[in-house]
């Protein structure tokens, strides 16, 4: 896997950063159901992990044509696989 911008290229670090801010938005659906119903203790937690492992990731499904998340829309960039020996770290 690699994040690349909409371009093919590797990301500025501006486009990482906000990035990473699109992709804290999760949190936002929590504070608010926590408001709403009250949460407690253990309830926060359970809220926390439902959203962030199963909510969020469908975002995906939104998007018709490339399947990208809501942060990498927000950020114009896109999470692509990379075939089989084409991997290298740098």
């Amino acid at each position: 896997m690699r994040l690349i911008n909409q371009a093919g290229y590797e990301l500025s670090k501006r486009q990482a950063w906000w990035r990473y801010v699109y992709a804290s938005l999760w949190l936002l659906p929590c504070i608010l159901l926590q408001y709403i119903f009250e949460f407690h203790h253990w309830q926060i937690i359970e809220m926390l992990f439902t959203v962030s492992l199963f909510l969020w990731p469908l975002s995906t499904l939104i998007d018709p044509m490339d399947h990208q998340s809501i942060p990498d829309r927000f950020a114009r960039t896109r999470l692509v696989e990379l075939p089989k020996g084409m991997v290298t770290l740098s």
